[in-house]
């Protein structure tokens, strides 16, 4: 995929970041292990203040399309101030190994900065927002928030650990409910790129079974 992204190009690095509980949770465990809790300072701050909140999730919305509802009107992101794990001198990502799969999934053909926003591949597009509905479909007892919402909620022991004992989590006016895949969006001229990197994946295998059964819960 033809792209311009390399490390000191940070346009795309602000607050404007949706994830799950569970890549939330990755991260902290991650900084938890790396002794780098610190990085956390500040957030709940910046919680308080007015952040770019997703008013759907990616299955929702894919859930909505698939049967003609219309969706609610998306705020456009408002200019944000830095993502809180961007290292603003170095131009790098603080969280870089587990950041989530929206940081992950953002290629640009054109440099950001220049033009105001990303040109992103149509296909490539395509792909990342069926990897994003394969995200949340694990997480579909979970939630859907703003990245730094939602650390803020997992931070909290109480929280956290309701949420590791797989216990269903309640949504409120800042978290969405996750929810299973209820069937992809693909145009036609994506779909065998797009199948392709899907059975790839379902094929990969987790422990003694294939990424597809964990997904389908059918492992043994």
């Amino acid at each position: 995929v033809k792209n311009v992204c390399t490390i000191g190009c940070a346009s795309c690095c602000t607050q404007n970041v949706s994830v799950t509980t569970l890549e939330a949770y990755y991260i902290l465990e991650w900084l938890k292990e790396n002794d780098k809790l610190d990085l956390l300072k500040g957030l709940d701050q910046v919680s308080r203040e007015q952040l770019s909140r997703p008013a759907i999730t990616t299955n929702e919305l894919a859930y909505k399309c698939l049967n003609q509802v219309e969706p609610p009107d998306e705020e456009a992101p408002s200019p944000s101030d830095p993502c809180p794990f961007l290292d603003e001198k170095e131009k790098k990502c603080l969280i870089y190994e587990v950041r989530p799969f929206g940081c992950r999934a953002l290629f640009s053909e054109r440099k950001c900065d220049e033009i105001g926003h990303a040109i992103v591949d149509p296909v490539l597009f395509t792909i990342n927002s069926t990897l994003l509905q394969v995200v949340e479909h694990i997480d579909s007892k979970g939630l859907f928030a703003n990245m730094i919402d939602m650390l803020v909620f997992l931070k909290d022991k109480k929280n956290s650990d309701e949420y590791s004992h797989n216990e269903t989590l309640p949504p409120s006016n800042r978290f969405l409910q996750t929810r299973p895949i209820p069937g992809f969006i693909i145009p036609p001229d994506h779909e065998h790129k797009t199948l392709s990197v899907l059975n790839k994946l379902y094929n990969t295998e987790v422990g003694n079974t294939t990424f597809r059964d964990v997904i389908m819960g059918t492992e043994g």
